[in-house]
């Protein structure tokens, strides 16, 4: 039971969260001045510029999905990222698609899909946790942790300076393994991580309600919601719920024949969908490349164990004092074998190896919180009260110092101007100009940090300009720079045009450095000339 006091809590710290992570974007927006405009996106800049083109498709009146990051012409598809696309939607029915107007309408659309999803997924992770806690104060600090948790990725970068072992710490650029990047600026993930816990909450009563079918088909309809916010995370849930079997039955010493029963219903209710993605990226050629490029392998083991050795000291004290009560119920073994599976996940042979720890932070929040508790009389020299908030200060402060100094950086690149997070103004009144002047779907050839802008404020596609959603992007980028660089012979340079159907060049101060005598631009017809910017038209 949750008392409406604890709920006047949970909200406070919603709220709290909230004003946390939108101050950067207020702070950004108020940083841009006469010649700067804010992109609209904190971190991962290159793949926020796509969601904002996502959400653009919607205010178009597009409700398939298509990659506008690449100049190949291929068949649109449904059922992909419709958390944006039905955004933009909303935003189409007020602004229309050559309005200069719309950027700023979809970045706004974006702010409130966050704050609804970050409301939705905090609501839904304390449900998950009161489930296993019973004490108010622990079913908070799990709440704290599970939200804004991190892992030792602070003592990674005070001893390395940055990066160790070829990468940064998992806890400042994985956003599936924690959730504080993901309420900062991810909603599609934040929508599909509450989607998947409160279809286990379905699930957890389904084995204890006499109608557990309606239970189970409500677990099926959250998780269809999984697959149409993530498609891969439909894959993960698979996993997870034959790791829940395995380990019931491994506990149980017997086939866990009511769990199986139960967990068919929504796992076939899902089946279409994961089939239907399977298919597009089988028989889609560009999807099948997009995919094929969609690397994001695991950092180094090391990496791992430093950063969550906090969480799995405490989580594994929790998991033995469970694994030996004489009632371990299901929902308990689902957290044990979750916590157990995933340094295996994550290093499976697949192209998103990172990905497969999406959600593990929860489960270690709650068995850390428990495990905590338990190892206080070991740790306490004092009273139990002075340890218990001792110890809770310390576990805090260090799980939560990584997601601080996340946040300060970002609130300090939003407080000053420059590329990527923010783009020049010239810049943005040359594609608006483009925008009104060319035809929708036209192609377009940039660099790739340009281009990679282009289909947030316009309606085209381009050459080149994102890595995984442009087909063959390491060529093409390539390609783009031989170009701008005049390296290509001219014939060369009009096949590249032509090849590729391209219909415009645009050539900002990244472009013309490349080149002092600019012999690519000799067979085009200038069109736009103003400030550091130049758009030509081919011919």
């Amino acid at each position: 039971m949750i008392q409406w006091q604890e709920w006047r809590v949970v909200i406070l710290y919603t709220l709290f969260l909230l004003f946390l992570t939108s101050l950067p974007y207020y702070v950004a927006w108020h940083s841009e001045g006469d010649a700067w405009v804010f992109s609209g996106h904190l971190f991962g800049v290159e793949d926020g510029n796509s969601y904002t083109g996502k959400m653009r498709l919607g205010a178009r009146g597009h409700w398939d999905f298509y990659l506008f990051y690449t100049s190949e012409n291929h068949d649109d598809e449904s059922l992909f990222y419709l958390p944006y696309i039905i955004s933009g939607q909303v935003v189409g029915l007020f602004l229309t698609p050559d309005d200069p107007r719309l950027f700023r309408g979809l970045l706004i659309g974006f702010q409130a899909l966050r704050i609804i999803a970050d409301v939705v997924l905090v609501i839904a992770l304390y449900l998950f946790i009161a489930q296993f806690l019973q004490l108010a104060k622990l079913r908070l600090l799990a709440l704290i942790l599970s939200t804004m948790g991190s892992g030792l990725g602070w003592l990674i970068v005070a001893l390395s300076g940055g990066e160790w072992l070829g990468t940064l710490p998992p806890d400042f650029f994985i956003p599936e393994g924690f959730s504080f990047l993901i309420l900062l600026g991810l909603p599609h993930i934040a929508l599909a991580r509450a989607a998947l816990f409160v279809g286990f909450l379905c699930m957890f009563q389904s084995l204890k309600s006499s109608k557990w079918l309606l239970w189970s088909i409500g677990a099926g309809v959250c998780w269809i919601l999984v697959g149409l916010g993530v498609s891969f995370y439909l894959a993960i849930l698979y996993c997870l719920m034959v790791i829940w079997g395995s380990i019931v039955w491994l506990h149980q010493r017997h086939f866990p024949l009511q769990l199986t029963l139960r967990g068919t219903v929504p796992i076939l209710m899902t089946l279409p969908l994961f089939l239907y993605y399977v298919w597009v990226f089988n028989t889609n050629e560009v999807f099948a490349q997009w995919s094929t490029q969609n690397q994001l392998p695991s950092p180094h083991p090391l990496q791992y164990i430093v950063v969550y050795a906090i969480w799995y000291i405490l989580s594994i004290t929790a998991t033995i004092w469970l694994w030996h009560k004489k009632h371990l119920s299901e929902p308990e073994l689902l957290l044990i074998g979750w916590i157990i599976a995933m340094p295996i996940l994550v290093y499976l042979p697949i192209n998103v190896q990172r990905r497969m720890a999406e959600g593990v932070i929860v489960p270690l929040s709650i068995l850390s919180v428990i495990g905590l508790r338990l190892l206080l009389p070991i740790l306490s020299r004092y009273s139990y009260r002075r340890t218990w908030t001792r110890w809770r200060a310390a576990l805090l402060f260090s799980l939560l110092l990584s997601t601080g100094i996340l946040w300060l950086s970002v609130t300090l690149a939003a407080k000053n101007p420059q590329e990527p997070v923010f783009r020049s103004k010239d810049e943005i009144i040359a594609l608006d100009w483009l925008n009104t002047h060319a035809e929708a779907n036209a192609v377009v050839l940039a660099l790739m940090p340009t281009a990679n802008v282009v289909p947030a404020h316009t309606n085209l596609r381009v050459f080149v300009g994102h890595g995984p959603e442009t087909v063959h992007s390491t060529q093409k980028k390539r390609l783009a720079q031989a170009f701008f660089a005049d390296t290509l012979t001219p014939v060369q340079q009009q096949d590249l045009l032509v090849k590729y159907g391209i219909q415009y060049v645009f050539a900002g101060p990244q472009e013309q450095q490349l080149s002092t005598s600019k012999r690519w631009a000799s067979s085009l017809t200038l069109i736009y000339n103003r400030g550091n910017y130049q758009i030509y038209e081919v011919k």
